[in-house]
């Protein structure tokens, strides 16, 4: 068993008090409907790492495996979903505004490319994502009039201007209460953790097929400009269209998470 997460640092007792507060919060709003309840959260995917363990046929336990250095190449993934398993398009967040590997094609309407310094998410791209991504998919499942809420954590940078706010009165945005998330936001119960799994396999799995020919396609590649090349051309997923092609893959096969629908649906029991 891996240990992992932060939620054993926190105070039960008191995140249960904070969580009654915030459930009649949620109430407040008059939100009742599942397919209404949105949340997001952003993580790091350090694209290029491989999984540390991998299985032995060796009885005795004995074999050992090397392997290289980390790569610490990363993008920022924002996915969002509703209590219902209704997955908006991904958030991908690198550093590149303009990828070698984007020209003559086109992402898929699952993924939506952004550029910032540091791949990360700031107050600029929260505010466009939401307006981008969020508003549109949000009136594509339920129409401008019902209202619907969208809560995440309270990083500063998701903490959009009023002015934006009441430009869209459908929608309602609501933070966690500091130091929760760990143990109460959806993402973090198994969605994001099943996302980066699932696109781990098909990296390896996309590898392990060129295995056999790599001298021969990095030798046919060599011709190529830097940064046009992927895993078909003997290197591995490094560029945004072959990350976009994977998450995009991995993301749909992923069903309703039960956590998810149990953890939103919990908040909602005081008025359902």
């Amino acid at each position: 068993m891996k240990l992992c997460g932060e939620a054993g640092s926190v105070d039960q007792e008191a995140a249960k008090q904070k969580m009654i507060e915030f459930r009649l919060q949620l109430h407040e709003t008059g939100v009742s409907n599942p397919k209404a309840i949105f949340n997001a959260d952003e993580t790091a995917l350090f694209y290029q790492t491989i999984p540390y363990f991998m299985y032995t046929k060796d009885p005795s336990g004995e074999e050992r495996g090397t392997s290289a250095m980390a790569s610490k190449h990363r993008v920022t993934v924002l996915p969002c979903a509703n209590a219902c398993g209704d997955k908006l398009p991904v958030l991908v967040i690198g550093k590149s505004r303009s990828p070698r590997a984007f020209r003559g094609r086109q992402m898929p309407d699952s993924i939506v490319y952004e550029s910032q310094k540091n791949a990360w998410v700031d107050r600029a791209l929260a505010k466009s994502w939401f307006i981008k991504v969020f508003v549109p998919g949000k009136r594509k499942l339920l129409g401008s009039v019902e209202k619907a809420v969208l809560f995440w954590d309270n990083a500063k940078p998701h903490i959009l201007d009023q002015a934006v706010l009441d430009s869209y009165p459908d929608i309602v945005v609501m933070f966690l209460p500091p130091n929760l998330t760990s143990i109460y936001q959806p993402m973090d119960a198994g969605i994001i953790a099943a996302l980066k799994r699932r696109y781990k396999y098909l990296l390896i799995e996309r590898t392990s097929k060129l295995l056999g020919q790599w001298e021969q396609i990095r030798a046919a590649a060599e011709g190529k400009t830097s940064g046009t090349k992927g895993l078909g051309d003997g290197h591995l997923a490094c560029y945004c269209r072959r990350r976009g092609d994977a998450l995009r893959q991995k993301r749909s096969s992923i069903a309703s998470s039960k956590q998810f629908v149990c953890q939103v649906l919990s908040m909602t029991k005081v008025y359902l």
